[in-house]
């Protein structure tokens, strides 16, 4: 049985055939909206952000188990979703489940960014953070929504994020001024 661990939308919507979903731990990095969207959540004329990795501390995210007869095929539907190569990297990373059933270090697939790509922004501001979730509208919908649902889900594991919890009410106050003026 291998294991694949989502920080973000794979959280609330895997869209792969899993055997088991348990609450886990990642140590090294933090999530963020640090990766600029013109394509799932935004344009390039109206460019979003989506949820990356950024070094340093420690998250809780979902694990999932999955049948090693179907990899290729569940490799291949994540691959082009997360942007191999492009944006992220398949990694093997140790987690710890946090129900405390399983030892510490079980090895684990994630997407871990590339951080030298030019659409990471690790540093970025919260203002021009805020600013980029609020117009971000792709493929796929908007930089808000994907932030909104992270929050439900973050919720739902009674996980506390304050930085993230920052952004939202900043992104939500822009969104309710773009709305109000009309656009």
């Amino acid at each position: 049985m291998g294991w694949i661990f989502g920080y973000g939308s794979l959280m609330w919507y895997p869209g792969f055939p899993f055997q088991e979903r348990r609450p886990a731990r990642l140590r090294g990095y933090h999530r963020d909206f640090c990766m600029v969207s013109t394509r799932n959540r935004g344009t390039e004329q109206a460019p979003g952000l989506v949820l990356s990795l950024c070094p340093g501390g420690e998250l809780v995210g979902m694990a999932y188990s999955y049948d090693p007869a179907r990899e290729a095929e569940v490799f291949q539907y994540l691959d082009e979703r997360e942007g191999l190569h492009r944006a992220h990297e398949r990694c093997i990373v140790p987690i710890e489940f946090t129900d405390g059933a399983e030892p510490r270090g079980v090895p684990c697939w994630t997407y871990l960014p590339v951080i030298t790509a030019p659409n990471y922004h690790g540093t970025m501001p919260i203002p021009k953070r805020a600013e980029l979730v609020a117009q971000g509208c792709g493929k796929i919908g908007t930089s808000y929504e994907y932030l909104r649902l992270l929050m439900e889900e973050l919720d739902k594991l009674n996980v506390r994020e304050p930085a993230l919890a920052e952004l939202f009410d900043a992104s939500r106050r822009l969104c309710e001024q773009l709305q109000a003026a009309g656009k």
